[in-house]
C-alpha cells in the first residue's frame, strides 16, 4: 500500500479507545492561537463537534477495510475529508478552508444552486479533478463571456460588474488559504509524502480553473469597444451577497478581501487577471 495513503489515514498519538472530539477541537484551536489567527473561531461550536464524531465513526471502518491492493492515488483521490481530520486535524482544518474558497468560486462562476451545493459531498481530490464541474464551469464562462460581449443586452452592475468582482475576490481569497495550507503543511505534516501530494493536486486542479476564467475570459480588442465602461458603485459592492457556506450548511461568510501575502504559480495574481481580462471596465 502507498505511503502517503497511510500517512493521511493514520492518526498520530491516538487512542481509539478514549477518543472525544473536544482533543481535535482543541489542536486545532490551539495552532491558530498561537498563529494569532481567529479562523478557527468556530472549531469549538457544536455543528464541529458533531462533525468529527460523525468522521470518527466512518474512520474505524475505514481502517479496518483500507485495501492493499490499490495505489496510494487511487485512495487519495476518494479519501474522505473526516477520515483526514480524524488523523491530522491541524492541517486538515487547513485544507478545509481551502475547500471552501473554491466552493466560494464555484458559486461565483456558476451561482448558488443545488447542483453546485451537490460537488461539496464529493471527496475533496476527487471534486478538484472531477471532468463534470470542469465543463459546467466552461459552459458558465462562455455564456458570461458572450453576455458582457453582446451590444443587444442592457448591461447593468448587477448582471455582470459584480459577478466579475465576486470570481476575482473568490480568487484573491483561495491564493490566501492556499498560502496558509503550505505554511500548515511544512510544520503538521512535516516529512509526509501526502502533504506534498496534496499540495501539487490542489496547484493543478484549480490552477486549470483559474486558467480556464483567464483564457475564457479575456476579451479582444474588437470585443472591448463593444463595451461601455461602468462607474464604481462601492455601496453596491460593499452590500454584496455573501459566499454561501461550507459544506454543511447553505449560510455562512468568508473574510472580507485582502492583499494575497505570497505570489502563486498560477496564471496572474487575481487583480493582475481582472485587469488583463477586462481592462477600463472595473474602475476603482
Amino acid at each position: 500500500m502507498g505511503t502517503a495513503y497511510l500517512e493521511a489515514i493514520t492518526p498520530e498519538n491516538h487512542d481509539c479507545s478514549d477518543f472525544h472530539p473536544k482533543d481535535k477541537q482543541k489542536e486545532v484551536y490551539k495552532w491558530y492561537d498561537l498563529q494569532y489567527s481567529n479562523e478557527a473561531w468556530d472549531i469549538y461550536s457544536n455543528e464541529w463537534e458533531s462533525r468529527i464524531l460523525a468522521w470518527h465513526e466512518a474512520h474505524q471502518i475505514a481502517l479496518q477495510e483500507t485495501s492493499t491492493t490499490q495505489n496510494s492515488d487511487e485512495q487519495l483521490e476518494r479519501l474522505p475529508f473526516g477520515t483526514f481530520f480524524l488523523a491530522h486535524p491541524i492541517a486538515a482544518f487547513s485544507l478545509w478552508r481551502v475547500l471552501q474558497s473554491c466552493y466560494g468560486l464555484d458559486r461565483a462562476v456558476c451561482g448558488d444552486t443545488d447542483e453546485v451545493a451537490l460537488w461539496q459531498h464529493l471527496a475533496p481530490f476527487q471534486y478538484l479533478r472531477d471532468n463534470d464541474i470542469e465543463k459546467k464551469w466552461q459552459a458558465e464562462l462562455e455564456t458570461f463571456k458572450h453576455q458582457v460581449t453582446s451590444t443587444r443586452l442592457n448591461f447593468k452592475k448587477q448582471s455582470w460588474e459584480l459577478k466579475v468582482f465576486n470570481i476575482f475576490r473568490g480568487i484573491e481569497i483561495f491564493e490566501k488559504e492556499f498560502a496558509a495550507l503550505r505554511e500548515n503543511f511544512k510544520v503538521n505534516l512535516v516529512d509526509k509524502k501526502v502533504g506534498l501530494w496534496m499540495i501539487d493536486r490542489i496547484e493543478e486542479d484549480v490552477g486549470k480553473r483559474i486558467a480556464m476564467i483567464t483564457d475564457l475570459l479575456k476579451l479582444k480588442d474588437n470585443e472591448l469597444t463593444k463595451i461601455q465602461p461602468i462607474e464604481s458603485h462601492e455601496d453596491d459592492i460593499n452590500n454584496i451577497e455573501p459566499f454561501a457556506a461550507p459544506g454543511y450548511s447553505r449560510k455562512a461568510t468568508f473574510p472580507p478581501s485582502y492583499s494575497s501575502p505570497v505570489k502563486t504559480s498560477f496564471p496572474h495574481r487575481a487583480e493582475e487577471t481582472a485587469n488583463l481580462i477586462m481592462p477600463g471596465i472595473l474602475k476603482s
